[in-house]
């Protein structure tokens, strides 16, 4: 989990660091609703989904995108 964990915070990094891939990421994240969110982050990370939901929620420095993260996280929780 820790590698994981490492990578998800190294691509936050990378992204909260350039404000233009902050503001496109933004933008993209926010044109979509959470059960589309759920449905690529299942897509992509399997049974690993909520892990990456929560630690995209603990460990961005965005608070939209700890806001939207957190909301995905809840409805992974709730089987969406």
């Amino acid at each position: 989990a820790t590698l994981r964990s490492e990578a998800v915070r190294g691509a936050l990094h990378a992204v909260e660091a350039e404000p233009e891939l902050r503001a496109a990421l933004l933008s993209a994240v926010n044109s979509m609703d959470d059960s589309t969110l759920v449905g690529m982050l299942r897509g992509t990370a399997g049974e690993r989904a909520e892990e990456v939901a929560m630690n995209v929620a603990t460990q961005t420095r965005v608070g939209e995108l700890r806001v939207k993260a957190s909301s995905v996280l809840q409805a992974l929780r709730n089987g969406r």
